[in-house]
């Protein structure tokens, strides 16, 4: 096992029951788990399989990679899972061999990988952060697919750790605050869930006749 995934080098997921919705020479493969069952293997075009919808409430879990782990400050898994309108719960993680999204209940994806436990303790599986998402799922796969998937797994830069950031930061939502005051009031805020715009407020005279 690699350090920083859960899923073994060399294991195809797809035999697992996975569609593979995206596959390219070179690159990793995207595929998609339901636990509601779709039958089919391989897909050429994602959209006829799966609907869009928007995406809600966005959190970031993690567990350690192996049940003797004291601690999981390093050595962990990362993935998101997100709630959906169409009342659904959904997660995506990296491995070595793809990206996978999963869809079915909140129990289900945050604990499950492919129809088996995550983890030997299903207690030490836990929340590290959570948003507002403001994103669709369409524009996950198309966001994924084309800046995700030609990058391979890493353990430095593009572990599932690294990924999952990527995926968080993505997806929650950015708040655009409109500040009149010189810039160095604002140098202290946390810029890390919005966008901040500075502007000056010039005083418009009025002329009378």
């Amino acid at each position: 096992m690699n350090w920083f995934s859960s899923v073994p080098a060399g294991t195809s997921l797809a035999s697992a029951g996975a569609i593979v919705i995206y596959c390219r020479q070179n690159h990793l493969e995207c595929q998609f788990y339901d636990y509601d069952g779709i039958q089919e293997n391989i897909c050429d075009n994602y959209r006829e399989i799966i609907k869009d919808t928007d995406i809600h409430t966005v959190e970031k879990y993690n567990h350690p990679l192996n049940a003797w782990q004291i601690t999981k400050i390093f050595f962990r898994h990362d993935y998101i899972i997100f709630a959906a309108s169409d009342e659904k719960w959904y997660s995506v993680e990296k491995n070595t061999t793809c990206i996978l999204l999963q869809r079915g209940s909140k129990e289900q994806v945050s604990k499950m990988i492919t129809g088996k436990s995550r983890h030997t303790f299903n207690w030490r599986i836990s929340r590290s952060k959570s948003a507002v998402g403001h994103k669709t799922l369409y524009l996950l796969i198309d966001w994924l697919i084309e800046n995700e998937t030609a990058n391979g797994y890493g353990l430095i830069l593009d572990n599932c750790q690294n990924f999952a950031q990527r995926v968080f930061d993505f997806l929650k939502h950015c708040k655009i605050i409109v500040w009149s005051s010189p810039a160095s009031q604002i140098e202290n805020l946390d810029h890390s869930c919005f966008t901040v715009r500075t502007c000056r407020v010039i005083p418009v005279q009025f002329l009378y006749r």
